[in-house]
């Protein structure tokens, strides 16, 4: 069997973005091309019959889709030059594709920066979700100067101001159009200065969430109901109580996310709620204490999928509980499982026979499988065996223990390739973001490469993780304490339990969340000979209102800076940084603004000042999401300079 390399990312296919029409089930498959430094992305038809997958768009420019009715596709994008917008224009140009057969073409062009799009089924109208800007509409956010020196400075009114993957944000916000494409009109449906976070098409019904805010970005949302036919717009909840996630309607009824943050604040898992059309009234239906969606971790995975469905009084919806991603139901107020997995589903559509779910088993990328009402799984799709054929694919071993008080915390280990029980081997510990994820067993490109150099992986579940529920997740005031704690007692029973790693030659690494545990473990103890800390915090103080997310102090719950520093410093691991010895390498990246590059710096300086052997590697041109959705090339970069000073740390005792 082959080594699993760096470079192997582009072989891999990424299909995700499941979708069904009555007829038609498609998906998009993404794959990385490294002479553009992207990813391609095209439509393809599932044919259930066959089993096969068949590609509708090749020029690789596609980025989501919305089936117009049974047989017809829409989608945006610049696939001539003409499509682009002109400089200070704003324009999208969306394409129609008969899935009938033929080649997509121009439908219509509107005036506006299309974010998300839904049609109305059997009319000729389509919901726009559009970006705009304060700066056009209200004077107190009008730019001073003349338009060509714009460029040359940011001006800022509100928090956040900036947000990962967009830049600065400042005075942006998110409206809903109903456009008549037949005719060419449009029709404001929000308020001007409403931010839309959410909306949903139910019969002749537009739901949709937000708020009008200044200054401030608030928590909580309100929820509205606005009646194509008679154009009035109905209150589904008031704002100011609720933080509202995901809505889906069908032409009776309403169901969104919603929590009021009691009693763990940004971390209170999402209720369900039901807005009744007819008597117009709303109610919490159910109570729910684990994260919709898949929490479950993987960098050989893109794009994502559908995680809610309303299908006959019958809400479908994704979950992770424990280190599974599985399909649940809710009926009549009771919550069930209605498709068991083993691994992590991504996305899934409701069609006549049961479901069809993206998802990844363990030691596999993404496929595509069939599910039947009674549970039953088969794998419509066969891209692993392709792109994983004759490579040496380590499968995770179980190594979950009872931590010091008494709490079950699962765990993993990945053995080497060709690993030989009287040897000792280096052992590398990789810590999770979140720190509201979760490890599973899914297949992780960067742990199998560490595997194929000769590497154990070792990984947990500490406290603070997703998928076991509110309580154990909750990590307010106490980051550093419990899941220290945890990290270094499920350390402890890897290594007495495989005495074929050597302990002198540990490496440890994490990004975000695990970078800033990273940091806090080379404070803390030097048991480690190499660490490698990615996209991290070191300190709450200097961190706070830098980045789109650090003005929230339910981050950390240390409050704000002028309430008293003292709790903020104390969970800081720049407070202890002098007890450092390890060799530590960061990976940073200048447009991250969920955890600002300027804390690298600060660690980076710190470390040197000690004379700590410290390197740092910043990446122009990427942001939060570098190690799962950065240029192919930086990609292969960060990478490589984590291996390489594992390598060079943990390997020259040999």
């Amino acid at each position: 069997m082959k080594p699993i390399e760096i470079r192997d990312l582009l072989d891999y296919r990424f299909l995700h973005s499941l979708a069904w029409s009555g007829r038609h089930a498609l998906c998009i498959q993404t794959q990385m091309d490294e002479k553009s430094n992207q990813y391609h992305s095209n439509l393809m038809e599932l044919d259930l019959s066959t089993m096969t997958v068949k590609p509708l768009t090749t020029d690789g420019r596609l980025s989501s889709f919305v089936f117009e009715d049974e047989q017809t596709v829409l989608f945006a994008a610049c696939r001539k030059k003409e499509d682009e917008p002109e400089a200070g224009q704003k324009k999208t140009v969306i394409y129609r594709l008969a899935l009938t057969g033929g080649e997509a073409r121009k439908a219509w062009e509107v005036p506006f920066d299309v974010r998300e799009m839904r049609p109305i089924p059997g009319t000729t109208l389509v919901v726009l979700k559009v970006l705009e800007n304060l700066a056009e509409s209200d004077p107190t956010f009008a730019r001073a100067g003349l338009a060509e020196d714009e460029k040359d400075y940011v001006i800022l009114h509100e928090v956040p101001f900036v947000a990962n993957g967009a830049g600065f944000v400042d005075g942006e916000r998110q409206a809903l159009i109903l456009w008549d494409w037949k005719h060419g009109q449009s029709q404001r449906l929000t308020p001007e200065g409403f931010d839309c976070a959410h909306f949903a098409v139910g019969g002749m019904h537009i739901y949709y969430s937000g708020n009008v805010w200044r200054d401030v970005c608030p928590k909580t949302a309100g929820c509205y109901d606005y009646d194509v036919v008679s154009g009035n717009t109905q209150v589904c909840a008031a704002p100011g109580r609720l933080r509202i996630g995901e809505l889906v309607a069908d032409d009776h009824q309403l169901i969104f996310l919603a929590t009021d943050m009691m009693p763990y604040g940004n971390g209170t898992s999402y209720d369900f709620y039901r807005y009744d059309l007819q008597t117009g009234q709303t109610a919490r239906i159910a109570g729910f204490e684990y994260s919709i969606g898949s929490c479950v971790n993987s960098d050989a995975r893109y794009g994502g999928g559908t995680t809610i469905l309303l299908n006959e009084d019958t809400v479908y919806f994704t979950a992770t509980v424990g280190y599974q991603t599985e399909l649940f139901s809710l009926k009549a107020g009771k919550i069930e499982k209605a498709v068991p997995f083993q691994g992590a589903v991504s996305g899934f559509a409701i069609i006549p026979e049961g479901f069809l779910i993206t998802a990844m088993e363990p030691g596999k990328l993404q496929e595509i499988y069939f599910t039947d009402r009674q549970g039953s799984v088969m794998r419509h799709s066969d891209i692993s065996s392709v792109c994983l054929r004759d490579k040496a694919v380590q499968l995770c071993e179980y190594a979950g223990f009872i931590n010091r008080s008494g709490v079950q915390i699962d765990g993993w280990l990945i053995r080497p390739v060709n690993y030989d029980p009287t040897r000792q081997y280096p052992a590398i510990l990789d810590i999770h973001g979140g720190p509201r994820t979760a490890y599973g067993e899914l297949f992780f490109h960067e742990m199998q490469v560490w595997a194929s150099q000769g590497y154990f992986v070792f990984f947990c579940n500490h406290r603070g993780s997703d998928g076991y529920g509110d309580e154990f997740a909750d990590l307010r005031l106490k980051y550093g304490t419990i899941d220290y704690d945890d990290i270094m007692d499920f350390t402890d029973h890897i290594l007495k339990e495989n005495p074929q790693i050597d302990p002198q030659r540990l490496g440890v690494t994490g990004g975000s969340y695990g970078g800033y545990m990273t940091n806090w473990i080379i404070g803390h103890t030097d048991r480690f000979a190499a660490a490698a800390s990615q996209r991290s915090i070191v300190n709450w103080i200097s961190d706070y209102g830098t980045s789109g997310i650090s003005y929230d102090d339910d981050l950390h719950s240390g409050g704000k800076p002028w309430d008293g520093m003292e709790k903020m410093w104390d969970h800081s691991p720049l407070k202890f940084i002098g007890a450092c010895t390890t060799p530590t390498l960061l990976i940073h990246s200048f447009e991250d603004y969920t955890c600002a590059v300027a804390q690298a710096m600060e660690l980076f300086t710190a470390l040197k000042m000690l004379g700590v052997e410290t390197r740092a590697c910043l990446f122009k041109g990427e942001n939060h999401n570098l190690s799962r959705s950065g240029k192919p090339r930086h990609r292969f970069k960060r990478l490589s300079e984590i291996t390489e000073w594992m390598n060079s740390h943990l390997k020259k005792a040999q």
